[in-house]
């Protein structure tokens, strides 16, 4: 993965997977290289801005930076549906961090109705449902999972 990004930077696939990979084997400060180095090689894309939030609150801690990323992402008139699902997904789950169950719940949702079909958001979805008590949608909720989880 390396040689191909040495030999074509804008190849965020690629970069996407070795920034993963990083993480995975415990070296996120080397993974937050490659993306910058993806976003500086293509500085108008999502994606690199998106794994960059991401990799900011899951690993760096830095929920505030992250959420106002991902808002600015989902409010973008440029970015596709599929950006916005995914910034809103990750905006809900940082608002579900930290307490904000009924900003988390409208992130969801609204990352729902870009991507009704996404697995990520159900899942979280599920979860929020549980947090407030409410047995009986988390229940549907889980029914409508079974079988998207490798379960």
């Amino acid at each position: 993965l390396e040689k191909r990004l040495e030999m074509d930077r804008d190849q965020y696939d690629a970069s996407e997977e070795l920034a993963r990979l990083l993480v995975d084997v415990g070296q996120p400060a080397q993974a937050r290289k490659v993306l910058e180095a993806a976003k500086s090689a293509a500085p108008t894309s999502a994606r690199p801005r998106l794994g960059l939030a991401v990799l900011a609150y899951q690993t760096g801690g830095d929920l505030a930076g992250a959420a106002a990323e991902f808002q600015a992402l989902s409010e973008s008139s440029e970015q596709p549906p599929l950006i916005k699902a995914e910034a809103l997904l990750h905006l809900g789950i940082i608002q579900r961090i930290s307490g904000e169950t009924d900003k988390a719940v409208a992130s969801i949702d609204r990352s729902l109705e870009f991507a009704p079909d996404s697995t990520p958001a159900h899942l979280q979805k599920f979860m929020l449902l549980l947090d407030r008590n409410i047995a009986s949608s988390a229940r549907l909720e889980l029914d409508g999972l079974k079988g998207k989880l490798n379960d």
